[in-house]
């Protein structure tokens, strides 16, 4: 997850082999010279390290705390696309959440209107995958009525 403020980008990035869990690659942004903690001056250094806003000793990968929802997301619209129930051209409504259940209630970020498969992922839409989930998880035809076009029907 990246995030720029000031030129400088923030977040990490671990790339794992799936069949055999290898880590191919572990990145925690921003990074420092190591250089700075060893000689004369590595207190200096280290405590330069530590008063820095930018935290480059905070190893993100494995101590920052990203929701993993996005990941499930995209799972579910390829097994969505897999069973059917939507293509790369489906467009729901998304009004700002989506109801389920007794009166239960999933928020999404933004008020995104008319959205697609491409732009559900670019931004996170809940109301999208909630609707995605409940087809996946009813099956038939569950999408809304205001789906807009591209979908199975």
């Amino acid at each position: 997850m990246w995030r720029e403020a000031d030129g400088k980008r923030k977040g990490s990035i671990v790339a794992i082999e799936p069949h055999s869990g290898e880590i191919l690659a572990f990145v925690s942004s921003p990074t420092f010279d190591p250089n700075d903690l060893i000689g004369d001056k590595r207190a200096e250094g280290f405590k330069k390290l530590l008063n820095d806003p930018d935290k480059p000793l905070f190893v993100r990968p494995i101590q920052a705390q990203y929701p993993p929802g996005s990941v499930f997301k995209v799972v579910s619209a390829l097994i969505a696309q897999e069973m059917g129930e939507i293509t790369g051209y489906t467009v729901l409504n998304c009004q700002g959440g989506y109801r389920y259940g007794r009166n239960r209630y999933m928020g999404c970020t933004h008020v995104h209107g008319p959205i697609n498969l491409s732009q559900s992922i670019q931004t996170s839409c809940n109301t999208y995958y909630g609707h995605i989930y409940s087809a996946i998880l009813e099956g038939g035809d569950v999408l809304p009525s205001q789906q807009l076009s591209g979908g199975k029907r």
